[in-house]
């Protein structure tokens, strides 16, 4: 009777911290968390897909693009390019996932199965009309996302982009897409060349899948361990913490090492060892 009394006491006392700080809470966070989330799970086909390779075609109205390392002399590379219109993301949309997807149909020469794919992020602007390897714009000098080629034809390739996805959101990164390469040295004749799907096909075009954050406010009280803030998210690993979330009314017990991810909308306490105090927890 006792422990039910003290744990509806900190409920309690939450709830009171909520209702006296929540004008004070609103002006300090950083984004608006009314709108995160909003728009749940989104799928956009390319404005632009093409292929780059050595002899400077322009292939932008094609309905294949190619994946080949360049082998000796780096001469029979070629490089998938691809771009989507993401006007509609805001800062206050919390990115959950990124995925970009691109249809792998058929090869040539050797087969590519468990190849490594790099994505860079484009760093200036173009279009599939006018695009070719010598005019290309610069490309980040780290790789986004790498995709393993699946051990055959007819099946998706897919590079996870959530991190990129989450900079053209919060306007921190310039969105012009990437550009997709093969890096692993093919030093003989038969290089493995991957054929691949493109918007102007229609069947199986690319397509990027992006999901945000579902947001419920909720009060967290308990122990909980490796704390880690990027912007606007906290995530930190359960202990032993109890839930109450409300608009649908749950009451849950994270166990052991379960990943928890909150917004900076939050008024208590939360430190590497513990949480108390209502959050908006986004899952």
């Amino acid at each position: 009777m006792k422990k039910n009394i003290v744990k509806q006491s900190i409920i309690g006392c939450a709830i009171v911290l909520f209702i006296s700080t929540s004008a004070t809470a609103m002006t300090q966070q950083s984004r608006t968390i009314d709108n995160i989330g909003g728009l749940g799970i989104q799928t956009y086909t390319p404005t632009d897909d093409s292929y780059l390779n050595s002899i400077n075609e322009i292939n932008g109205n094609l309905p294949v693009m190619n994946l080949r390392n360049g082998g000796t002399g780096d001469f029979w590379f070629a490089q998938i390019v691809i771009k989507f219109d993401l006007t509609n993301l805001t800062s206050d949309d919390l990115i959950k996932s990124a995925n970009l997807n691109i249809f792998y149909y058929d090869y040539s020469d050797a087969n590519p199965s468990g190849r490594s794919y790099n994505a860079y992020r484009f760093e200036g602007d173009w279009n599939e009309e006018t695009i070719y390897a010598d005019i290309a714009p610069p490309y980040s000098s780290e790789s986004s996302s790498i995709a393993i080629c699946p051990n055959n034809p007819g099946n998706w390739i897919t590079w996870n982009v959530t991190n990129d996805v989450n900079g053209f959101a919060s306007g921190d990164i310039a969105n012009y897409g990437w550009i997709l390469k093969d890096e692993q040295y093919w030093g003989g004749a038969g290089i493995p060349n991957a054929y691949c799907r493109t918007k102007e096909q229609g069947t199986n075009a690319p397509y990027l899948e992006i999901e945000t954050y579902t947001l419920n406010k909720g009060i967290l009280i308990g122990k909980i361990e490796q704390l880690n803030t990027q912007g606007a998210l906290t995530t930190f690993n359960a202990v032993k913490l109890r839930c109450i979330t409300f608009s649908p009314f749950s009451f849950n017990t994270y166990t052991q090492g379960e990943k928890i991810t909150v917004t900076t909308d939050k008024i208590g306490i939360l430190n590497t060892n513990f949480a108390f105090g209502l959050f908006t927890i986004a899952t």
